[in-house]
C-alpha cells in the first residue's frame, strides 16, 4: 500500500493539486481506486519480471573479453583534443562589453601574456579540458580542431558569451581499450540476454494460461 501510495502522489504531482488530478482521472473515464488497481498490477509485474527474469541475468567477464575480441571495430576513441579555454559571458546580455574584453584578452596574448594565467583572471567557467570529436556543438569543434598545437583561436561567439581557445594536443582516434568499454559491452549484453528471457518466459506464461483454459 506505501507503494502504492508513493507512486500515486508522484503522478499527482504533474498537477496543480489533487482535485485537478481527480477531475481529470474522472473526464478519462476512470477512479482513484480503477488507478490503485492499475497500479498495483504493475508493480506485481514488475516484481515478477524482477525475480523471475532479471535477477537470473549475469553476464561474465569471459563474455565481455570474447565480445570485445570478436567486435574491435566497433570499439574506437574518436579523436580528441586537450584545450585551454576562455569564456567571457554576456553580462546582462551586454555583447559589446564582452567583445571588448575578449580583444584585450587576446591582445595580451599577442603579447605572450601566460594563457593560464588570463583563465583565472578572466574566464567565467573552468576550461574545457579533454574532449571528442562530436561532443561538443559543430561552430566550436570546427574551431577547435582546425588548430595546431599551442596555437590560440580568435574570439568564437556563442549564444551566451565569447570562448577563446588554446589547443594543448590532438589525440587521434584509436582502438578503445577493453578496460574503456567493458561497461558498455555489460550494458549491451544485459539487455540482450534480459530481452531474451522476458520473450521466454511470456512465452511460457502463454503455453501454462493455454493449457490452464483447455
Amino acid at each position: 500500500k506505501e507503494a502504492i501510495d508513493k507512486r500515486l502522489d508522484e503522478l499527482i504531482k504533474n498537477y496543480s493539486s489533487r482535485e485537478y488530478f481527480i477531475q481529470a482521472l474522472i473526464q478519462h473515464g476512470g477512479t482513484l481506486t480503477d488507478l490503485r488497481n492499475k497500479i498495483s498490477d504493475q508493480m506485481m509485474i514488475q516484481h515478477m519480471v524482477e525475480s523471475e527474469v532479471k535477477n537470473k541475468i549475469y553476464v561474465s567477464p569471459k563474455e565481455v573479453t570474447q565480445y570485445y575480441e570478436e567486435n574491435k571495430d566497433k570499439f574506437h576513441l574518436l579523436p580528441r583534443a586537450q584545450v585551454d579555454s576562455i569564456y567571457i559571458k554576456f553580462k546582462d546580455n551586454n555583447k559589446e562589453a564582452a567583445r571588448k574584453t575578449a580583444q584585450e584578452v587576446l591582445q595580451l596574448i599577442s603579447e605572450n601574456k601566460d594563457f593560464n594565467e588570463l583563465v583565472k583572471q578572466y574566464s567565467d567557467t573552468p576550461s574545457l579540458g579533454l574532449v571528442e570529436k562530436e561532443q561538443l556543438v559543430q561552430p566550436i569543434e570546427n574551431v577547435i580542431f582546425a588548430l595546431k598545437e599551442g596555437e590560440v583561436s580568435q574570439a568564437v561567439e556563442v549564444d551566451n558569451g565569447i570562448y577563446i581557445f588554446k589547443l594543448i594536443k590532438i589525440y587521434p582516434e584509436e582502438q578503445a581499450a577493453i578496460e574503456d568499454v567493458k561497461g558498455q559491452i555489460n550494458g549491451f549484453l544485459f539487455k540482450t540476454k534480459f530481452k531474451e528471457k522476458l520473450d521466454a518466459w511470456l512465452a511460457d506464461l502463454k503455453k501454462e494460461a493455454y493449457i490452464e483454459i483447455k
